[in-house]
């Protein structure tokens, strides 16, 4: 019993040592860890996260509005009320610089956005911040999870990852106002093929003016725009959009329909010899169209081309005619290009003269959707 009691004693006193020994040590590994600064850096690492999570969270809150019409804007109103989403809103002479969050995190407006806030509404015409970011074009077209790509050559490279965005409405509507997407998108048949398809084409990308510029100028524009006059057998046949006519045409294989036939190498328009003066071919809509493009392709032969000064002109009631565009046709030319959006009924080509004593027309292809 004695001897129990003993080493029951011994046993306790060694537990109280082991418990203090235990405490020093703990003491000097939580001394060793501050000293360190382990728990300040991970606090500053959460904290960071934390922060850039807000970041992308407002800047994809501004993309969303700035996809809404009018397509580019976004007020200061509308900005300060998605901001205040994340903080309270800070401003500096009534310009907004940035939030402070509720956990007091100061964040600045440039590190988010660097366009401009316009007044309510955006008159016509007017130029919008754009936007040329891959990753965001992406993230719009919700496919950012499956692709990494970074530049737009990437993009197109992949022609399943192109065809996704064209089939998505808030990634063309992303794409109307990109500035440094469209020399590469009109470069590629493949995908000015997967544009013209897109349903969203006509109220996103030819909404601009840019972008139906560099479109227009393409090799492949023949897949965004079509001929808009049927294949015509006669100049009112068919009837159902519109109609030919012409001047002092030599006879009936001449007539004006002929340059509306889509044969280039076919029959062509041509007037009686010696009438080489102020003669027009034309085509009248049954109702107003929007011609985006007009090539015309006036006839050659050993002489050089036929036309030489004219005029393309456009009216409402064919007999008021506004000039489209006017000059010279250098003898040889193969095809007169026009690049203008035009709105009207009635379109004719005005031949003032000619080289030759008469001049002829192989085709005239009006162009719109």
């Amino acid at each position: 019993m004695k001897n129990l009691k003993k080493n029951g004693g011994i046993t306790l006193v060694v537990l109280v040592i082991t418990i203090i020994v235990l405490l020093i040590l703990v003491g000097i590994s939580i001394q060793a860890i501050t000293n360190q600064g382990l728990f300040a850096r991970a606090n500053e690492a959460k904290r960071e996260s934390e922060i850039a999570n807000i970041k992308e969270k407002i800047a994809l809150d501004i993309y969303e509005k700035q996809l809404e019409p009018p397509l580019g804007s976004i007020t200061e109103e509308q900005l300060e009320t998605i901001l205040g989403k994340y903080g309270t809103v800070n401003k500096e002479d009534g310009t907004i610089v940035g939030i402070t969050t509720g956990k007091g995190y100061e964040i600045l407006l440039k590190d988010i956005y660097g366009g401009e806030t316009v007044a309510e509404s955006v008159p016509d015409g007017a130029t919008v911040t754009p936007v040329n970011d891959i990753t965001t074009w992406l993230k719009t077209g919700e496919i950012s999870n499956q692709y990494s790509y970074t530049t737009i050559e990437q993009v197109i490279a992949d022609s399943t990852c192109t065809q996704s965005l064209m089939n998505n409405e808030n990634a063309m509507k992303y794409l109307a106002r990109s500035t440094e997407f469209a020399d590469a998108i009109c470069a590629s048949e493949t995908t000015m093929t997967y544009l013209g398809q897109s349903a969203y084409i006509d109220d996103t990308v030819l909404n601009s003016d840019y972008w139906i510029e560099k479109c227009l100028n393409s090799d492949y524009f023949d897949k965004i725009f079509v001929i808009l006059t049927p294949t015509m057998t006669s100049n009112t046949t068919p009837d159902d959009i519109g109609y030919c006519f012409a001047t002092n045409v030599e006879e009936s294989a001449r007539d004006a329909y002929k340059a509306f036939d889509k044969k280039i190498s076919g029959d062509s328009y041509g007037t009686t010899r010696y009438k080489n003066t102020n003669n027009y071919i034309g085509y009248a809509f049954n109702n107003k169209q929007t011609v985006l493009k007009t090539v015309i392709y006036p006839n050659i032969d050993h002489n050089g081309t036929h036309l030489k000064n004219y005029k393309f002109q456009y009216s409402d009631d064919n007999s008021n005619w506004t000039d489209a565009q006017s000059g010279t046709l250098p003898s040889g030319l193969d095809a007169l290009v026009i690049n203008k959006k035009i709105n009207a009924r009635y379109f004719r080509l005005y031949c003032i003269d000619s080289y030759t004593d008469w001049h002829s027309i192989q085709e005239i292809y009006l162009y719109g959707r």
